[in-house]
């Protein structure tokens, strides 16, 4: 069966009512708080909240802009086929992938090129870019034919930063804000008008929290959106 009809079954088995689907319909432009800024000034708008312990870079970091030129050439070959279908296949418009950098690489190299340089590649294949700071991004391949442990992966000598996090310290975001775990459930919350952070790891869970703890929110609701396996249930005990 298919899997629309593998849901149906499931929830059968168990009794759940499930409502009848609705057409989509997404909210106008304007309803969207994030603007794409002109390619000049996108690479200095700040990604991470206000300085602390855990967020800190070094001046080294700041000087060279990090991955700022590779994120603005993913950024520009987001127009892509290969890119722009595999966003429409996970339900995400083009201008909400620009509206928070996403970008798109046919032949990354996280772990042996991550700046996309010529020459340097081992194992390139087309990847989804999502920066989440000036050295750190995730690099989502789009290919079904690669292993699901280099399904995604991120650039070497970095973990997974936490995506979106500017929409927990930005002033006009006063509504609800979703914390989950990948970028693409993020991504899909955006697509409708909401707001929402990824942690990309569960293991940035503490991370996160050490962020709100040292600087409190509190304009804004956080609802807790994790994965509902045993990692999940532990990252979300750390907000506890």
């Amino acid at each position: 069966m298919n899997f629309v009809q593998a849901v149906k079954a499931l929830a059968d088995m168990l009794s759940i009512t499930i409502d009848d689907a609705k057409p989509y319909q997404r909210p106008p432009e304007a309803d969207f708080v994030f603007e794409r800024l002109p390619d000049d000034q996108q690479d200095s708008k700040p990604l991470d909240p206000p300085q602390n312990g855990n967020m800190s870079l070094s001046a080294a970091y700041l000087e060279t802009g990090g991955y700022s030129d590779y994120y603005k050439r993913c950024r520009n070959d987001l127009s892509a086929e290969a890119a722009q279908a595999y966003l429409k296949r996970r339900g995400i418009s083009p201008a909400t992938a620009a509206a928070v950098g996403i970008g798109y690489d046919n032949n990354a190299d996280p772990a042996c090129n991550p700046a996309g340089l010529p020459g340097k590649s081992m194992h390139p294949t087309a990847r989804i870019i999502i920066p989440t700071g000036p050295l750190q991004y995730v690099a989502k391949a789009i290919s079904p034919d690669i292993a699901p442990q280099y399904k995604n992966m991120n650039p070497k000598g970095s973990g997974a930063g936490i995506f979106n996090l500017h929409a927990l310290f930005t002033p006009e975001v006063t509504e609800d804000v979703f914390i989950t775990e990948g970028a693409f459930d993020a991504l899909s919350l955006l697509e409708i008008g909401r707001q929402a952070v990824a942690l990309n790891s569960t293991s940035n869970a503490r991370q996160l929290a050490g962020i709100l703890k040292e600087n409190p929110i509190k304009d804004k609701t956080l609802i807790l959106c994790l994965d509902n396996d045993d990692a999940g249930r532990t990252a979300s005990k750390v907000f506890e």
